[in-house]
């Protein structure tokens, strides 16, 4: 029940990003749509649930200015940070090792967000647990160098 709501919003959201029209995603963070997918996808027991949870955060956000303000100012990268220190669920994990590195791309200012509450820490946890994972390694890579590079200047 609670995964249909999540990948209709999702798709919706992402379908109109597509053709630039932002009105759905503008609809949803009027009606406080953000704020409820994040709380499934720190809280949700379902990891269907958080995956779809995660994809419907992950488009509202991208290439959107203002409701990647939202999604910080209600604690997004918190939530993200804890669902990536359990890091129980490799999909999910992966779809917001490469949001972070949407955003990183996108934003100048998602990266000393990042680099200051210790989203390096956490990925190299990700990284010493699923360490045989090249696929994870990969992925977990690109983030963790940019912020050494972002730490560095």
């Amino acid at each position: 029940m609670r995964e249909g709501p999540c990948m209709g919003i999702s798709r919706r959201v992402n379908r109109f990003h597509n053709r630039r029209c932002l009105f759905p995603t503008l609809q949803f963070l009027d009606n406080d749509g953000l704020r409820h997918v994040l709380t499934l996808l720190r809280d949700d027991p379902d990891k269907g649930v958080r995956s779809k949870a995660q994809y419907a955060v992950s488009g509202a956000i991208k290439h959107f200015p203002e409701a990647l303000e939202a999604f910080a100012g209600m604690g997004g990268y918190d939530v993200l940070g804890e669902v990536i220190t359990r890091a129980d669920d490799p999909p999910t994990l992966r779809k917001i090792i490469f949001l972070y590195n949407t955003l990183m791309a996108e934003d100048p200012a998602t990266a000393p967000v990042l680099r200051d509450n210790g989203t390096v820490a956490k990925l190299e946890e990700v990284l010493g647990k699923f360490g045989e994972d090249e696929d994870m390694v990969e992925k977990v890579g690109s983030p963790v160098s940019f912020l050494v590079v972002v730490d560095i200047l």
